[in-house]
């Protein structure tokens, strides 16, 4: 290979490399030129872009083992059309530029526009990403774990169709720039088991969606300006959206630390959606608890401002919560006195400041209005503290407290809210220094089970879900969101069964992961976001799955043993209940075959009529999933009301060996 050597360097079609030591490189110095026109494989070597070099990548490339691309200042990585650099495994990316002499990722005219290129994949651990501008792009860095250690810092997002995605992973993204995007952090799964997102000091303005979108995660934002997001007026577009059980803080939260800024000094404003959006279920820490000067609740200090200048239902909105737990929304600078058309659902800003934060720890005065609408000054806030023993105590005892308020009184909405902040605070406990870590799936467990039929049950359900997760027990969690499918309703149905989908996928259980996301499309017809998010999950989960580190707990990385237990013949024959059940407007009937055989499938009604033939055919040995529509033969929908589906099979070889079975299931409309 040419190591350090000048000039230019083409690898041409019909060309194959084969790296076979870690010293092996392949490198280009100033000036010189490198040129890929083959798909390429990068096993335990080096490809190392010199400074001010150019880089022609005009097919994808694939780094495993050891390998790594190191991409030096000034260096231009011009990306042709759908190319990708995936790195797996043990494989990483180490891009260091300068503040005068960027690293580039660019499309390969030189005029970025979105999706000109590909995707850089990020499969395992300590990439660093340092004063590079990536440009172009569909998915520009998608991290995709479990994977710790990666840091992206000083760089510059511009033109992406994504300008980050994180996935089961965590990382500390600072001070960058993410600006012209569709959409700029996108944060999908990121729980305890791998750490939280930290995005400290970033500028994010001017794209089309959400400033941070967040599913399922645990993040932490500091120091932070989100400017004039949601730009495109369209499907989410807004300042922060937390969905699924996110758990969103502007503020630190992290233990490790001895001194810590007493506040998030965060800027939101100009949305053209809410400033912050939260989903049933999640939580954002935005401000102090009133009257609060405990080290627990470390937010506050933010600036949230002329959010919701989009006509509909955000306008003029700052906050826009719907959940059953309160959104602490104190010492918060709203650009003048704030009144409740400013906010929808429960949020406690009784407390706020005059003027916006300014520095990282000198917090402005702070104005109290108590309930006669009387104002009084205090004198500004402690603005630094430590974090120690006294934090870890104070937050033992309010967690003695809240489970006081569930226990005395577990039907109240206090209750749900009580418990949604214990999680919050077990959940974030990266350390377990309150001891709770190993007891909190049990505690979860007996409120669902005292308090089934109630709201605090089912949010109890839902947590175990999330914990499962957060542990890296896939088998568990699906298991506890397929069983929870029949319980919810609503919004909290319509979000168990996406992370379901999720879930799925990341099993490598595609297939049925595709038949429940038909089902979620019928049911949950004005979804968009989230079925733009699963379909871009679809789109490139064979990639991440081929490629991502196998999963602990027990469960391993799909990949050609996946698709090959795919295809096993089934030991004997088997019918599954239907699924969901009760069910609006489709449901799906799972069945297995060991053999060839006729199959015939129909639905009748509570007085024996028939209703549909869904089936009638020979079907290979197998498993097979019908769908139902909640149609009749005729094409018209079905009364709600009871069914049965019966199944006949008659195994081609043995006819006389004829199986019938029967399920019964309940048509919702």
């Amino acid at each position: 290979m040419i190591c350090d050597a000048g000039g230019g360097l083409t690898i041409g079609n019909g060309v194959t490399i084969s790296l076979l030591g870690p010293n092996s490189c392949i490198a280009s110095l100033a000036s010189g030129t490198l040129t890929m026109n083959k798909n390429l494989t990068i096993n335990n070597g080096l490809i190392r872009i010199n400074q001010n070099s150019q880089a022609n990548i005009n097919n994808s490339m694939t780094f495993s083992g050891n390998s790594y691309l190191k991409v030096d200042p000034g260096a231009t990585l011009k990306m042709g059309t759908g190319t990708n650099l995936t790195f797996n495994s043990n494989a990483s990316l180490e891009v260091i530029g300068t503040p005068t002499n960027n690293a580039r990722f660019t499309s390969a005219d030189g005029t970025p526009n979105r999706k000109d290129w590909g995707t850089i994949f990020l499969y395992g651990n300590n990439n660093r990403v340092e004063y590079c501008v990536i440009e172009g792009s569909d998915w520009g860095l998608k991290f995709y774990g479990p994977s710790s250690g990666n840091v992206v810092r000083n760089c510059t997002f511009r033109q992406n169709d994504q300008a980050v995605r994180m996935e089961y992973t965590d990382a500390d993204v600072t001070n960058c720039l993410i600006e012209n995007n569709r959409h700029a952090f996108v944060l999908i799964n990121n729980t305890s088991q791998y750490g939280n997102i930290y995005l400290d000091g970033n500028t994010v303005r001017n794209n089309d969606r959400d400033g941070i979108y967040a599913v399922t995660s645990v993040a932490d934002v500091f120091r932070s300006t989100l400017d004039n997001n949601g730009t495109a007026n369209t499907s989410t577009y807004n300042g922060i959206y937390a969905i699924t059980s996110s758990d969103v803080a502007l503020g630190l939260r992290n233990w490790n630390q001895n001194l810590v800024c007493s506040g998030g000094f965060n800027t939101i404003k100009n949305s053209h959606g809410t400033g912050v959006y939260v989903n049933i279920s999640s939580l954002v820490l935005l401000g102090d608890k009133t009257g609060s000067s405990l080290p627990s609740y470390r937010a506050g200090n933010n600036a949230v401002h002329n959010n919701g200048t989009y006509s509909g239902t955000f306008s003029g909105k700052e906050v826009y919560n719907l959940t059953g737990t309160t959104v602490q929304a104190n010492k918060i600078y709203w650009n003048g006195t704030p009144t409740s058309a400013k906010f929808s659902g429960p949020i406690d800003y009784a407390e706020w400041l005059t003027s916006p934060p300014s520095g990282s720890c000198n917090p402005p005065t702070l104005v109290y209005s108590p309930n006669n609408g009387e104002a009084k000054i205090e004198a500004p806030a402690q603005d630094i503290f430590t974090m120690g023993d006294e934090d870890t105590n104070l937050k033992r005892a309010l967690i003695d407290s809240l489970r006081a308020v569930i226990a005395h009184r577990p039907a109240s909405v206090e209750a749900g809210e009580a418990l949604q902040i214990i999680f919050s605070y077990i959940r974030t406990d990266w350390e377990n220094k309150l001891g709770e870590r190993q007891g909190i799936y049990a505690y979860l467990s007996s409120l669902e089970r005292a308090y089934r039929q109630l709201a605090l049950g089912k949010r109890a359900k839902q947590l175990m879900i999330i914990e499962r997760l957060g542990q890296n027990d896939f088998a568990a969690a699906m298991t506890l969101a397929q069983n929870a499918l029949s319980d919810f309703s609503g919004e909290l149905r319509q979000e168990t069964m996406s992370l379901l989908i999720m879930l799925l996928m990341r099993t490598g259980n595609v297939a049925q992961a595709q038949q429940l996301f038909e089902i979620y499309k019928v049911d949950y017809p004005a979804a968009s976001s989230m079925q733009e998010l699963l379909q871009g999950m679809f789109n490139h989960i064979a990639h991440d799955l081929a490629n991502a580190v196998p999963l602990s707990g027990g469960l391993s990385r799909p990949s050609l043993d996946h698709r090959r237990a795919q295809t096993e013949i089934p030991a004997e024959f088997s019918l599954a209940q239907n699924f969901p059940n009760p069910f609006n407007p489709a449901t799906a009937i799972r069945f297995a075959l060991p053999r060839q055989g006729k199959v015939v499938l129909q639905i009748f009604n509570t007085r024996g009529e028939q209703v549909r033939t869904l089936l009638s055919e020979i079907k290979p040995a197998g498993e097979h999933t019908v769908l139902w529509n909640g149609k009749n033969n005729r094409g018209d929908v079905a009364a709600s009301g009871i069914y049965f589906y019966q199944f006949t099979y008659l195994p081609l070889e043995s006819p006389e060996n004829t199986i019938i079975r029967r399920g019964k299931m309940s048509l919702v409309q």
